[in-house]
């Protein structure tokens, strides 16, 4: 639907009823607003988008156990379940559409591996970003709740220990001591089997007993019957002795047995642990929506304090040289050229003027050939053949470790040379007319620029590339920089 964001500014309760909306005094549509209180703001539908289609498919996971406590004789693990819905969003229009999605809120959950909602009501989430003029991307909810699972340490078994081992949810000091309760559960086991037996053995003379006591009823003052009353007699003798020995044995175990329950809760008891596990991110589907993430509200450090919508956010695709695959959904560059050349690869926008710090990262997903991937700067002038570093530019080079600004043949040793995985930042602190790099997240070097060579022109942020099949993606900003950022450099 295409909507508008209405937010009460009056001071006063506004009435509902019907809203005709004009864009540049030209009629777009109708919509309803309900009653709206002092500072509320309402989304109000005024018309069908046909230019866009909504697609939406969902899941769930679970991930392995993070955490685990044993107080009280209990082991009480957690897992996380994730719950995950994902939109497609294709936007057929010619225009760039400012998308709001709403997502239901999934009832004893919390959000996670999820841009900011601008926007949260008591069932929704509101999320809001841009979608680009004939592209469509996709945009995942995902939603985490805890499991909890008890188990009772009085009953446990080796199979359990080494299992609860083997997830980490134990260490080896606490499988030791549970194997002290295995092997007394083990004991008292085979205690009860002895017991077992014996009150059976005891049933079975009290029914003989019973048995003969009802024979004897039926027996005459005959004189053979008298022989047999005597025998019967002897039996019930005999009998009861063995009843007594019985119940004495049986006495005896069942002291034996509130001892060692006794024993085993004590130790139970003793037992005190808690741990949190380190586990890896759960396999989720990937949300394409990143570089409009900044656009929910959030006010980014290096942002002038206006933002708008003409930040580096991707790359120049009309700049783009043939066998580079500059994806701008999940922003990254992939070199796929068999036969390479120096190439320059520029973002879509310049850094603005307004700005008092500026920042942005790579990351190797693949080295390639040469290693030659380059990190920096360039100007407007740059005709963006050659490496960043080189002509009217500033740049870090993967392949040699070294720092080039505005040449070509020697360069200056800045840190080390680029690997796969490695995350390398290139900044600007316009107050302090400072250029400055990082290394997987710590400062490795500010450069001042004396003469102003760069800084107070018009700069791109830029990667450089030649080296065939390799691969980097690019941050800029719309998730956490691995490099904290400071207010000075």
């Amino acid at each position: 639907m295409s909507s508008i964001l209405f937010k009460n500014t009056t001071g006063l309760i506004l009435e509902g009823g019907p809203i005709t909306m004009y864009e540049k005094g030209e009629y777009i549509g109708e919509g309803m607003l309900d009653t709206i209180q002092p500072n509320d703001t309402k989304i109000i539908p005024y018309a069908v988008e046909l230019g866009c289609v909504v697609e939406s498919d969902y899941g769930s996971t679970s991930q392995s156990f993070f955490h685990s406590a044993i107080l009280n004789g209990v082991l009480t693990t957690e897992r996380y379940y994730y719950y995950w819905r994902k939109y497609k969003i294709n936007n057929k229009s010619t225009k760039k559409l400012d998308f709001i999605l709403e997502h239901k809120i999934t009832s004893n959950t919390e959000l996670v591996y999820t841009i900011d909602p601008f926007e949260k009501t008591e069932n929704y989430y509101r999320f809001r970003f841009n979608v680009p003029a004939k592209e469509h991307i996709t945009f995942v909810v995902v939603e985490r709740s805890r499991q909890p699972d008890t188990y009772y340490l009085e009953s446990v078994s080796q199979s359990s220990v080494d299992s609860w081992l083997y997830s980490n949810l134990i260490n080896k000091e606490i499988k030791e001591t549970l194997y002290q309760i295995v092997q007394k559960l083990q004991s008292k086991n085979d205690l009860n089997r002895q017991l077992s037996t014996l009150k059976t053995e005891l049933n079975d003379h009290i029914r003989n007993q019973r048995r003969i006591c009802e024979n004897m009823k039926t027996l005459k003052d005959s004189q053979d019957q008298r022989e047999l009353r005597d025998r019967y007699v002897q039996e019930l003798t005999t009998s009861e002795d063995e009843i007594e020995s019985l119940r004495a044995k049986i006495k005896v175990l069942e002291k034996e047995l509130q001892e060692m329950a006794k024993v085993i809760r004590q130790i139970v008891h003793e037992i005190k642990y808690d741990a949190t596990i380190d586990v890896p991110k759960p396999s989720l589907p990937e949300s394409q929506v990143k570089a409009h993430a900044s656009i929910n509200n959030k006010k980014l450090p290096y942002f002038p304090e206006k933002l708008d919508e003409n930040l580096p956010s991707g790359f120049d695709m009309d700049m783009v040289k043939v066998g580079i695959s500059c994806n701008s959904q999940d922003f990254t560059i992939h070199d796929q050229r068999s036969t390479t050349e120096p190439i320059t690869i520029r973002s879509n926008f310049p850094i603005p003027d307004k700005t008092k710090i500026y920042y942005f990262e790579i990351t190797i997903e693949d080295p390639g050939t040469k290693s030659t991937v380059v990190i920096g700067a360039v100007l407007d002038s740059h005709n963006l053949v050659g490496l960043p570093g080189w002509d009217d530019s500033i740049g870090f080079h993967g392949d040699d470790g070294k720092l080039y600004f505005c040449e070509s043949k020697k360069g200056r040793k800045l840190g080390s040379k680029f690997s796969k995985n490695d995350t390398i930042g290139f900044g600007i602190d316009f107050s302090t007319k400072n250029f400055f790099f990082t290394f997987n997240g710590k400062l490795i070097k500010t450069i001042r620029d004396k003469k102003s060579v760069l800084i107070g022109k018009t700069l791109y942020p830029s990667i450089g590339l030649n080296s065939s099949n390799a691969k980097v993606s690019v941050n800029f900003g719309s998730i956490p920089f691995i490099h904290q950022l400071k207010s000075k450099y």
